[in-house]
């Protein structure tokens, strides 16, 4: 993705600008991160909901797979809602929740 430095390759210091393309660069992972699953033969595998690939990874290659998140549900719903729309001017469906008017 060339909006992304390797400075840039997760969410900590991320700029606002450049979700979308960090979220892209997210689902665009699936075929190396199976490629990596092969080579190393993992006994488990951590994910957290943006890797929203490695279940069906995991399924296919009949390895464990847990789910990590730390965030709250109003976060993850909103992340989430971001990473499925990849536009972060979308309209979240719960206005109650927005910081703007």
């Amino acid at each position: 993705m060339p909006d992304l430095l390797s400075h840039h390759q997760s969410t900590k210091g991320l700029p606002n600008h450049l979700y979308p393309p960090l979220f892209t660069a997210y689902k665009m992972a699936g075929e190396s991160f199976s490629n990596i699953v092969n080579n190393l033969n993992p006994d488990l595998i951590v994910e957290d909901f943006f890797q929203a690939w490695a279940p069906d990874i995991a399924l296919s290659k009949n390895i464990p797979i847990i789910n990590f998140t730390v965030s709250g549900a109003a976060c993850y719903s909103f992340k989430y809602h971001l990473y499925l729309h990849d536009d972060a001017t979308d309209d979240y469906p719960f206005r109650e929740m927005c910081l703007s008017s």
